[in-house]
């Protein structure tokens, strides 16, 4: 007997199509492709999410961001539950433009006040780098609750 979704998997699931449609209208990779292409960094985040239940939109696009010259951003992981974006920085160790345009996007969800967690390759060189991971999240889902509570 097949268990019934929840509301809450219903929701993401719509967005997900929703999604997947705006990355196709954007001339953007589809999310099929997203996945097989993923960095290895983003695979072990991936991971590491689905390991904790947490649910997510890869690759989100936002867009109609104050003071942002882009028309959007996309994200590589949206937890909506936790309404949290989670941006690996795989090109970090590049170039100086690269670590610009990480400092850019920081800055841009902070003027939105937009929930991040930025997650950089040195991190992940950490056996125990998921633990933290796994911390910052529950720390702001308790953050979260305490909110709502009010």
């Amino acid at each position: 007997m097949s268990r019934k979704r929840s509301k809450y998997d219903r929701f993401v699931d719509n967005l997900l199509k929703e999604n997947e449609s705006t990355l196709i209208q954007l001339g953007r990779k589809n999310y099929k492709q997203y996945r097989k292409n993923r960095s290895d960094g983003e695979k072990f985040i991936a991971k590491v999410l689905q390991e904790l239940n947490y649910r997510y939109v890869p690759e989100f696009i936002t867009s109609h961001l104050k003071g942002d010259k882009k028309a959007y951003r996309a994200v590589d992981f949206y937890l909506p539950k936790e309404n949290i974006y989670l941006e690996y920085c795989g090109m970090w160790d590049g170039s100086e433009e690269e670590k610009e345009r990480y400092r850019e996007k920081r800055k841009i969800y902070e003027n939105n006040e937009i929930k991040h967690i930025f997650v950089y390759p040195k991190n992940l060189k950490s056996l125990s780098y998921h633990i933290i991971l796994r911390n910052k999240l529950k720390i702001l889902k308790i953050m979260i609750k305490r909110v709502l509570m009010l």
